[in-house]
């Protein structure tokens, strides 16, 4: 199973005996039905597979914004639940790729600028310190993740900063 596949399944509220019913639609795959004892309260939910009624899986079940995420024996899913019609259109769906802020130095928290141990057009090594962020009474030593060329630094000792401010930018060497 990989991330992004698709499974329609068909999930039913029995009110009888309070549980869930879930069934796949695919007749090319092979059957599955499982019953399911959860309600939305609940941080566990119990699967007993209709073809092994004996064997019993307790699954973690947490609420996200478009589904659920499921874990069990190690695996995590995250399950979305959609309308047929919904599912469909999915794929057609952008995906939006986060910027590629390697080139930056960004405060990891807030915090006040102690020195700034680099100047704009020096090369820095792995592991060397760049600067050092005063935050809750701690000095945290920032450095660099690879060899690159400083290409502007955006602060100097005494700077406030928040969260993700840029301190340093680079470029490769």
């Amino acid at each position: 199973m990989l991330a992004g596949d698709r499974f329609d399944l068909v999930v039913e509220y029995l009110a009888v005996n309070r549980r869930w019913q879930v069934s796949r639609t695919d007749k090319n795959q092979p059957a599955l039905s499982a019953m399911v004892t959860w309600s939305e309260t609940m941080r566990l939910a119990t699967l007993t597979w209709a073809d092994r009624p004996g064997r019993r899986f307790v699954l973690k079940v947490e609420k996200t914004a478009s589904g659920y995420r499921i874990r069990h024996g190690g695996a995590d899913f995250k399950v979305m639940v959609l309308q047929p019609h919904v599912a469909d259109l999915l794929p057609l769906m952008p995906v939006k790729v986060p910027p590629d802020m390697s080139r930056f130095l960004l405060c990891p928290m807030p915090g006040q600028v102690v020195r700034v141990d680099v100047v704009e057009g020096e090369i820095v090594e792995d592991g060397q310190v760049l600067a050092v962020v005063e935050a809750m009474k701690m000095e945290n030593v920032l450095k660099a993740q690879k060899r690159a060329r400083v290409s502007k630094v955006h602060v100097s000792a005494g700077a406030v900063l928040a969260v993700d401010q840029v301190m340093v930018e680079f470029e490769a060497v």
